[in-house]
C-alpha cells in the first residue's frame, strides 16, 4: 500500500482523493453498543477493514469515500448538558499524529476512550486512565486494546537508547 501512495502521483490528481464524512442525522439508526468483548473486537476489525479498503480504493474509484454515522447526541447536539460517556472500547494508542485512532477504526465521537502516549508505554498516567475507564465506564466498556503501528519513532528511540547503554556496558567490561 505504501508503495502505491508514494508512486509519484501529484496531489491534484483526482484518482488519489479520499473523502471521510462524519454524518450527523437525528433520524438515523445508530449501531448499538456491542454486547460483549468479541462483538467489540469484531466491530473494531470491521471498521479497520473499511478504512483499509478506503486506502485501496484511492487509486481505483476517485474519490474514495468512507461515511461514518455519528449519533448527534454523542457530541451534545440538542442537549443542555454534556452527553454521558459511552465508549465500547478503551484504546491505548501511540501519540504519533499519523495514527488517528477513531479514523482507522471507522468510529466516531463517544465510541472509543483513547489514551495516547508515545510508544504505548504503560506508565502511571496511562494505567490511571485505563483504571478510570474500567471503574467509571463499565456500563458500556467491553474491551481494552493496545494499538501498535509500524515506523514508531518512540519505540525506535527507546531501542536505540537501550542498545547504546548495552554497548557502553560491554565496553566498560572489556
Amino acid at each position: 500500500m505504501a508503495k502505491k501512495l508514494l508512486g509519484g502521483a501529484s496531489k491534484e490528481d483526482p484518482t488519489w482523493l479520499a473523502e471521510v464524512t462524519y454524518r450527523f442525522a437525528f433520524d438515523a439508526v445508530y449501531r448499538p453498543l456491542p454486547p460483549d468483548a468479541n462483538a467489540a473486537r469484531s466491530r473494531l476489525e470491521s471498521g479497520n477493514r473499511a478504512f483499509a479498503a478506503l486506502l485501496d480504493r484511492m487509486t481505483t474509484s476517485p474519490p474514495a469515500k468512507l461515511n461514518i454515522a455519528v449519533d448527534p447526541h454523542d457530541v451534545g447536539l440538542r442537549r443542555s448538558a454534556a452527553p454521558k460517556q459511552q465508549p465500547f472500547a478503551a484504546v491505548v494508542g501511540c501519540a504519533d499524529a499519523r495514527v488517528p485512532v477513531e479514523l482507522i477504526f471507522s468510529e466516531g465521537p463517544n465510541d472509543l476512550f483513547v489514551v495516547r502516549v508515545a510508544g504505548n508505554g504503560l506508565g502511571d498516567d496511562v494505567t490511571a486512565s485505563l483504571s478510570y475507564a474500567v471503574d467509571h465506564l463499565k456500563d458500556s466498556l467491553r474491551t481494552i486494546v493496545v494499538l501498535g503501528h509500524s515506523g514508531c519513532g518512540a519505540v525506535s528511540a527507546a531501542v536505540d537508547v537501550y542498545l547504546e547503554l548495552l554497548s557502553q556496558q560491554n565496553t566498560c567490561r572489556s
